[in-house]
């Protein structure tokens, strides 16, 4: 299914994701269990109103069932169980599979099945190319 999930509304909209595995909590019935646990956010308001008057978000404090606390806000950084998770300076893809810069878009690859050789994707020049 391909689409884009839009919540139509203001500023004052938070989403949360918890994702699991069946390595972390046995079945999708327990991971359920615990992520619908009754565990609401905290969530601070600005004192400015947006432009449509009503408050704005100011930060969120979720105590999340995988992770400890988490903490993030328009001018506050992500801070997850009192660890400061950086939101620039990363590779937009490092696992073992791709490293890519988060700006590139040119994507190297490795591909040792295919004669050694690489898969070079230039979104740039919509090329692709083994190497």
């Amino acid at each position: 299914m391909n689409f884009d999930l839009v919540a139509n509304g203001t500023a004052a909209n938070v989403w949360i994701v918890e994702l699991g595995s069946s390595d972390e909590y046995g079945s999708f019935a327990n991971f359920s269990s615990v992520i619908l646990s009754p565990v609401e956010p905290v969530v601070e308001l600005n004192d400015d109103s947006s432009s449509s008057g009503e408050r704005m978000i100011s930060s969120v404090v979720y105590e999340s069932p995988s992770v400890g606390t988490f903490r993030f806000g328009w001018s506050s950084p992500l801070v997850v169980d009192d660890k400061e998770i950086p939101l620039s300076d990363y590779r937009r893809y490092d696992n073992p599979h791709i490293q890519t810069e988060f700006d590139s878009m040119q994507y190297f690859v490795p591909h040792p099945t295919i004669g050694g050789g690489d898969l070079a994707l230039d979104f740039d020049t919509r090329e692709r190319m083994l190497t």
